[in-house]
């Protein structure tokens, strides 16, 4: 078993915490969550507003989204 460090951004954090982030940390660390089905998730306007996320570009944006979730949890 490989050992996997997981970093999730949820929406209390904002688009300059995961710019941070992936300027120490690299652009392969983190992961999108929408803390759904919490009390106090934002979803579903919570992923239109990371979908609205600028500063990071495209590639970053699918690593965050799809690419390290599915390092993470294996694909379906």
């Amino acid at each position: 078993m490989r050992h996997t460090q997981l970093f999730v951004v949820v929406i209390h954090e904002d688009e300059k915490m995961a710019r941070m982030v992936t300027d120490f940390l690299g652009d392969s660390v983190l992961m999108y969550s929408s803390d759904y089905p919490h009390a106090e998730s934002r979803f579903p306007e919570s992923t239109n507003e990371v979908l609205a996320w600028k500063s990071r570009g495209d590639e970053v944006m699918r690593k965050m989204l799809w690419d390290y979730a599915t390092r993470c949890f294996g694909e379906s």
